[in-house]
């Protein structure tokens, strides 16, 4: 099915995805939410539904989740393609607190039932 150019505007989509993009703690999750679609597939809408409502339980209900801004590191990856590049310590630096964010995330849900978190736990 076909909708207008304008059909987020009329919906109200683009309000919603302003607003999440708006309580986003780092900018790549700003810029993740800014880059949503509105979505017509009935089962990519449950998925995602799906996701939002463990986050939410997981956000009200559990204090150990590992919540933190992270900084984008795209560009230290991309630099270190390049043959003779050497890192500058701050690059190390958000590279240590990048995997030390991402082990922490790990072990959230490696320590949480194994039941529980389901569709978080797929990506």
């Amino acid at each position: 099915m076909f909708y207008p150019e304008n059909f987020e505007h009329k919906t109200g989509f683009v309000k919603i995805r302003e607003m999440l993009a708006a309580r986003c703690k780092g900018k790549l999750a700003a810029a993740e939410c800014a880059a949503f679609v509105m979505q017509t597939d009935v089962a990519i809408v449950r998925r995602l539904l799906a996701e939002v409502d463990e986050m939410r339980a997981i956000s009200m209900l559990k204090n150990d989740f590992p919540v933190s801004e992270y900084e984008d590191i795209s560009y230290i990856l991309s630099a270190l393609g390049v043959d003779g590049m050497i890192p500058e310590t701050e690059d190390f630096v958000a590279l240590v607190s990048i995997l030390n964010h991402s082990k922490n995330l790990l072990g959230f849900f490696r320590r949480s039932d194994p039941e529980a978190w389901p569709n978080l736990k797929k990506h």
